[in-house]
């Protein structure tokens, strides 16, 4: 093992909706009185729950071990957590890179422009003046 994160295939995800459909069975079953007692009777993370199927349907009944569910949610979010840090990493930059570009080359078009409006005229107005000082530029220009 490598240490990659593993890709979540979509068994996993289909076993990870499973596990919480029994956590919410468990969860249902054990919800009810408020009295003193109750708290006797809190599920505790080792219980064996079956998930009573709504449909009907005599499905995958294998009672699953409470704490391997939690394990596995665990490592199913370790894993997505990875997986976003990962793309955050490789990816991200990527974008603000170009982006960064296209701001770049966005001013750069702007300040050509400005610059060609404002300056290139006046600029253009003094070396006529320099060039014909006879010209109705040139008072202008001094």
């Amino acid at each position: 093992m490598s240490g990659d994160p593993e890709p979540a295939l979509p068994g996993d995800l289909e076993h990870a909706d499973k596990l919480l459909e029994k956590a919410e069975a468990l969860m249902r079953r054990h919800k009810g009185s408020a009295d003193a007692d109750a708290f006797d009777d809190l599920p505790v993370l080792t219980d064996i729950v079956e998930v009573e199927d709504p449909a009907g349907d005599e499905g995958d009944d294998k009672p699953v071990d409470e704490m391997q569910m939690v394990e596995r949610l665990i490592a199913l979010d370790a894993r997505l957590a990875r997986a976003i840090e990962g793309w955050m990493e490789t990816e991200l930059p990527q974008i603000v890179a170009r982006e960064f570009a296209t701001m770049g080359e966005r001013i750069h078009e702007q300040a050509l422009a400005h610059l060609r409006a404002t300056l290139l005229p006046r600029l253009s107005q003094d070396i006529s003046a320099l060039l014909d000082p006879e010209s109705p530029d040139a008072a202008d220009a001094d």
